[in-house]
């Protein structure tokens, strides 16, 4: 409910098929709000790549976060999340919080609080053209930056692929 709140609608959720996604209130409310619901299929990472992906990096960042303190993993959480939505992705060439929200994410050692006097009509215009001409365009260039990852991806998998051989009988 969380995400829905606050980003709007996603168009599709992929899930693990656990109870707590595919129970009959569940798949319910994902057809009354409009979301295409795919369960991914148990003990197959690849149906659940992108996630499983996700967790390693998450893993990763959170075993350096709590070198001096494994006990509190759980305080670092937010700071692991904070890094990889700050991170640049090497398919799209984008963070996510840049493809998400159109700029990088302001963090203490980037942001100065500016006052109601600071902020001016030029720094809305600014703003408004960011959200109406530039982001749609990061976008799509994160769009087709990741196909062509793909794209060079499937080449690099289907040099080593052998056609299969059927015979009759």
């Amino acid at each position: 409910m969380e995400l829905v709140s606050n980003h709007g609608v996603p168009k599709q959720l992929i899930t693990y098929r656990g109870s707590n996604f595919v129970g009959e209130l569940d798949t319910q409310f994902y057809r009354n709000i409009g979301v295409n619901h795919t369960p991914a299929t148990s003990y197959r990472p690849r149906s659940s790549s992108q996630a499983e992906r996700f967790n390693q990096t998450l893993k990763n960042i959170l075993l350096k976060l709590v070198l001096r303190d494994e006990s509190n993993w759980y305080n670092h959480i937010w700071k692991a999340l904070l890094i990889c939505r700050m991170m640049e992705s090497s398919a799209t060439k984008f963070s996510a919080a840049e493809l998400l929200y159109g700029q990088r994410l302001h963090t203490r050692q980037s942001c100065i609080p500016l006052s109601d006097e600071e902020i001016t009509d030029k720094d809305l215009e600014s703003r408004i053209k960011v959200l109406t001409e530039i982001l749609p365009n990061m976008r799509k260039a994160g769009y087709e930056n990741i196909s062509k990852e793909k794209s060079k991806q499937k080449s690099i998998y289907d040099v080593n692929v052998l056609p299969k051989k059927f015979h009759l009988g």
